[in-house]
């Protein structure tokens, strides 16, 4: 009987973290395009001197520190909000998270 309930909290944890990642994914994804959109049109309203002292990789550069920014951003706060939901509920279910969780 006690296999079966931790198989079937298990699955559900499963799902819930994929669930959870999806949609940090999908909130990462829709702020970095809306964060190029701004960047291209900033750009695109620039002098035209503007181009003559800028490589012209510092576009696609800027546009990909952007992606690894933000997803950087979305999991730390994942990693911050999970942390602070276990440590409302039991200090001992915190420490366990420190140690063995790693990111």
């Amino acid at each position: 009987m006690l296999v079966c309930v931790c198989a079937v909290i298990g699955a559900a944890v499963l799902v819930v973290a994929y669930i959870r990642v999806a949609t940090w994914l999908q909130t990462a994804y829709r702020q970095t395009f809306r964060i190029r959109v701004a960047l291209l049109q900033a750009v695109l309203r620039q002098e035209i001197g503007w181009f003559d002292t800028h490589d012209a990789g510092e576009l696609g550069s800027r546009l990909s520190e952007s992606v690894l920014a933000v997803l950087f951003v979305c999991f730390r706060q994942s990693r911050i909000s999970g942390l602070a939901a276990s440590e409302s509920r039991d200090f001992g279910i915190t420490i366990v998270r420190k140690k063995y969780v790693l990111f």
